[in-house]
């Protein structure tokens, strides 16, 4: 199933096609506090993120990308839990947490945030918060990262539906799936253990404007 795709200036780069410097890269991203402290798993160790990139290229039912435009790294994209039988799958995303810093400071030569992998042709995500700093484009950088995996997985997936999990407390994040249009569908009370106490999720939903 491994696959990239480019859409509005967006390069997505499939985890199991990553070189090492990339996957290195993604772990740093998913340790960070700033996505960490709303993932199901507060920390990733090398080696469990090298065995999960290497699974999934075996698994049908999960697909993770790395999504650069031009000269930065946006974050990362997922879809898991695929179904193609009843055409639908969860869907997480995160920020690139370093991006704010690498913008507001310009550091545009060396800067891991801001090179691109020499490929020619995209760690074990959880649920993400939604990001509203804004790209050059004028549009945030969360919101660029969904809207590419929607494509994803409305034309090129053709599904009909996705869903995602976010915790209760993520206030941030669920301003921002409701405004890009996730309908609420309900609560899982006390699906996560992390820190000692239990957390609530709440679970939301889209239908393909296509019509699939």
């Amino acid at each position: 199933m491994a696959k990239n795709f480019f859409y509005n200036e967006i390069y997505a780069l499939d985890f199991t096609l990553m070189d090492k410097k990339d996957s290195l890269y993604v772990l740093e991203m998913r340790n960070h506090a700033q996505v960490a402290q709303y993932m199901y798993s507060s920390h990733i160790s090398k080696q469990g993120h090298t065995d999960f990139i290497k699974g999934l290229k075996n698994n049908q039912k999960s697909a993770y990308w790395l999504l650069k435009k031009g000269g930065e790294i946006l974050g990362v994209a997922s879809l898991s839990r695929i179904n193609l039988t009843h055409k639908n799958a969860y869907i997480g995303i995160y920020k690139n947490p370093f991006l704010d810093t690498c913008v507001q400071t310009k550091v545009l030569a060396k800067s891991t945030c801001t090179e691109i992998s020499s490929h020619s042709s995209g760690d074990s995500a959880g649920n993400s918060s939604g990001t509203s700093s804004d790209s050059s484009a004028g549009i945030s950088v969360g919101a660029e990262i969904l809207a590419t995996l929607e494509h994803i997985a409305f034309s090129e997936f053709c599904l009909h539906s996705l869903h995602l999990e976010v915790l209760e407390s993520n206030a941030k994040a669920i301003r921002f799936y409701e405004k890009n249009g996730y309908k609420y569908g309900g609560k899982l009370v006390d699906f996560i253990y992390r820190n000692e106490f239990y957390h609530n999720a709440l679970l939301y939903s889209k239908i393909s404007p296509l019509g699939f």
